[in-house]
């Protein structure tokens, strides 16, 4: 059960101890510190508990400060979606020679909505806790510990996430946990250079340890495709299947993909009936609208980052983000009699999603796959300057995932059949799925 801190006002930074559940951080290490170094880690912790209330994640780390380059490391900074969960920070503390001082008795953190990329027109609602750590001086030791609580008012009934190690071989002692209730069909995944680890039980529970001490760099593999860069990285989710995934969003995107009873988007759908009868055309003109006439901004805020608005909302407001894009564009072809569908992806072309476990997570974009005259075409609303099916540019997406009921019929992540070469150069496109 959660700290009754979860009931208070999730906009704001909540000061207290950690949960019982939290181990003590782990013994430190006396493997020599390199030569010029500019500071020595002395633990870094990351704890993971899943629970019927959302996913609470303790993260702590004491840090020796050993050259002036070191100081920002005082500059301490927590984030969060309030409208998921809250944060609690349990210590923040200088230890000087060998003395403990309190930072949190005089010195409280500040609460900023600070929208990292509002250049892209991007609003995810993220809160962001900030404090600069008063009378830091070199010799001098930080140690800070918080709790993140989060459960997706979305998706908040699945447990989905992950914990990593750096990949450097900064010597000291690192430490992931993650723990689940043994009852709860939480499956777990590893990378292979973390070894053979397998969760044990304790109490009511099964828990994931992985410990390093003085680790070492990890070897790139130059030359290789991402996936095999992946290193120190434990997931967990309680998805039995991508169709699990895929039927869930799917609800809401046919949920939100309908228009109300005199849409003004039903005149457009008119109009572009009466423009041509070509189904190739029809499509053309359905994307250049969600394109043209909707202006980008992405909206995370209240929840929104799974949740899609509604096409007569984007309408009347003239903005809206991918999912905003995707549901009027479903809407229209819907009224045109062209099958679509929702389909997410990762921009970044996503390289060894299939290798994941299932996990909202992995997706940060979602576009529209039309089918006309039996050829499949990836329509994207947040690009802008698509004027035929024909000049579309190739699918950059390795892997994807089709929104369809139940997750049947493929609902599982698979890859898109390679299209044709543009006959023109291709334009990026690109969105935030979930903040």
């Amino acid at each position: 059960m959660l700290s009754p801190l979860t009931a208070i006002a999730a906009d704001k930074v909540q000061y207290g101890p950690a949960g019982g559940w939290v181990l003590p951080p782990p013994a430190p290490t006396d493997g020599a510190t390199p030569a010029g170094a500019t500071a020595r880690v002395i633990y870094s912790d990351i704890q993971v508990r899943v629970t019927d209330k959302g996913d609470e994640t303790y993260t702590a780390y004491r840090i020796k400060l050993l050259k002036p380059d070191a100081l920002p490391v005082g500059n301490i900074s927590t984030a969060w979606n309030p409208a998921a969960g809250g944060v609690t920070v349990h210590m923040l503390r200088i230890i000087r020679d060998g003395r403990p001082i309190d930072v949190l008795k005089s010195t409280r953190f500040t609460v900023l909505q600070r929208e990292a990329n509002l250049e892209l027109a991007q609003l995810s609602g993220t809160l962001t806790a900030m404090l600069q750590t008063p009378g830091l001086q070199v010799g001098d030791e930080i140690e800070y510990a918080v709790t993140v609580r989060a459960q997706d008012p979305t998706l908040g009934d699945h447990h989905f996430g992950f914990a990593m190690l750096p990949p450097g071989g900064t010597p000291g002692a690192y430490r992931m946990r993650i723990s689940w209730p043994a009852e709860r069909a939480v499956r777990w995944r590893a990378t292979p250079d973390m070894g053979e680890i397998t969760p044990r039980a304790e109490g009511g529970l099964m828990v994931l340890d992985y410990a390093l001490r003085d680790p070492k760099s990890t070897v790139p593999t130059d030359g290789a495709p991402g996936r095999y860069n992946i290193r120190r990285l434990a997931e967990y989710s309680d998805y039995a299947g991508w169709e699990d995934i895929s039927g869930r969003l799917w609800t809401l995107f046919d949920k939100a993909a309908v228009l109300k009873a005199g849409s003004p988007l039903g005149q457009e759908v008119a109009r572009i009936a009466a423009a041509s009868s070509d189904p190739a055309a029809q499509a053309a003109a359905a994307l250049k609208l969600a394109q043209e006439q909707l202006r980008y901004v992405y909206v995370g805020l209240n929840g929104g980052n799974y949740q899609p608005a509604s096409p007569d909302d984007s309408w009347s407001r003239r903005f809206g983000d991918c999912k905003a894009k995707t549901v009027l564009l479903l809407a229209l072809l819907k009224g045109l009699g062209i099958s679509a569908e929702a389909v997410m992806v990762n921009s970044a072309g996503g390289d060894g999603l299939d290798e994941r476990l299932p996990s909202p997570l992995l997706f940060d974009h979602v576009l529209v796959r039309a089918t006309v005259g039996g050829k499949a075409y990836w329509l994207d609303g947040t690009r802008l300057g698509d004027t035929s099916l024909e000049q579309l540019p190739p699918s950059p997406y390795r892997w994807a995932l089709p929104l369809r009921p139940g997750g049947g019929g493929g609902g599982g992540a698979g890859r898109p059949p390679p299209p044709p070469p543009p006959p023109h150069p291709g334009r990026a496109g690109n969105d935030a799925w979930g903040g």
